[in-house]
């Protein structure tokens, strides 16, 4: 069975990862968004304006993380011990999960089940996935 990840699987799989423990898990292994680049600022500040503008109920960060990503807009994560950046795309996660082998792909279609069982470490398997294409911390 061929396994292709649409816009919509990648959201749910980031926002999920974003709220579960992906990014903490993430920090442990010192990569992270720094939002004090320019970059990384000028997005967020612009994607929680219109989040602001367009939505009535409360917006969390992970709402406006999303709202960057769904604007064509990037996230930008550094690896603080290789001293290298990663930059993170709606467009670049789905074709790196596409590009993934058959139990990686499974891996993460388990988020997507309503039966998940998931925790922090699926959910940053799942970020190490949409950043570096492998597992690369354990």
């Amino acid at each position: 069975m061929k396994v292709e990840f649409e816009q919509e699987d990648v959201k749910t799989i980031l926002y999920d990862s974003f709220c579960n423990g992906g990014l903490t898990e993430l920090r442990y292994a010192s990569v992270s968004i720094d939002w004090n680049t320019k970059k990384n600022k000028a997005n967020y500040l612009s994607a929680k304006k219109r989040l602001e503008k367009n939505k009535k109920d409360s917006i969390c960060y992970e709402d406006v993380m999303i709202e960057i990503l769904m604007a064509g807009d990037s996230i930008t994560f550094t690896d603080y011990e290789e001293e290298e950046d990663f930059t993170l795309t709606l467009l670049s996660v789905m074709n790196m999960f596409n590009s993934l082998g058959n139990e990686d792909k499974a891996n993460l279609m388990t988020i997507l089940t309503d039966e998940c069982s998931c925790d922090a470490y699926n959910y940053s398997d799942a970020m190490q996935l949409a950043l570096f294409g492998e597992v690369v911390y354990c």
